[in-house]
């Protein structure tokens, strides 16, 4: 409503009254449908970007030929624009051209997961880079999901269920931590030292992780606080 209510006013303000709906209610009714669906058509581009980065980042492990990554590639661009044009042609669309607040809960919800998948598959491949070059340059919590996080704290101020992406976000750090003890294990240091190393970067990550889920569900705390 408040994204409505002021666009209203901006189209009131800049557009000329003969190029508007005669009432100020039809007006709104108006707004809210370019609103929507420009809202719904960003939500399906987000959701090819995910698709198609998702894809590419499970595929990196396998080493390819040129003709066979082309091929792969062209694979998974269909794929991506399926998931998108099935998206589009939904059951639901009804809900996302309307008054309904669905298409700006999906296009925040959805780039923010498209943001955060180009941001793992980035962060796979400098991780296959570093692994060459024997270098560690990996941050504790990547930009990312700064980012990510903050399109998602406002998916849960457009509707409550986008706090379960505190959830997810929060299993994230937990596998990240996990990685850290098997990476330990594995190399078989079992010394003090490396015991309080892996301890400090398992408390520190999920107390990152921990600050952003803490942002997702802030929405939600203000407003049951507020009532």
């Amino acid at each position: 409503p408040l994204i409505i209510r002021y666009t209203t006013g901006f189209f009131i303000k800049s557009i000329p009254h003969r190029f508007l709906p005669s009432t100020y209610e039809a007006t709104i009714a108006f707004t809210a449908a370019i609103v929507n669906m420009l809202a719904f058509a960003i939500a399906a581009v987000s959701l090819y970007d995910l698709t198609i980065f998702t894809s590419m980042r499970n595929d990196q492990t396998t080493t390819k030929e040129d003709d066979t990554r082309n091929n792969t590639m062209n694979y998974y661009c269909n794929i991506s624009k399926t998931a998108a044009e099935l998206f589009c042609v939904n059951p639901a669309g009804v809900f996302f051209t309307s008054a309904y607040s669905e298409s700006l809960f999906a296009m925040l919800t959805f780039a923010g997961h498209a943001i955060a998948a180009r941001g793992l598959y980035d962060t796979s491949l400098k991780r296959r880079k570093n692994a060459k070059s024997n270098r560690s340059n990996i941050r504790l919590v990547p930009y990312f999901w700064v980012l990510s996080t903050l399109l998602w704290a406002l998916a849960s101020y457009v509707r409550s269920n986008g706090t379960f992406s505190s959830i997810w976000l929060m299993l994230i750090g937990i596998g990240q931590c996990f990685s850290y003890i098997c990476i330990a294990m594995s190399a078989k240091q079992d010394d003090i030292d490396c015991i309080r190393a892996v301890t400090m970067k398992c408390v520190s990550t999920l107390c990152c992780y921990g600050i952003l889920a803490l942002t997702i569900a802030a929405p939600v705390f203000y407003h049951d606080a507020r009532g």
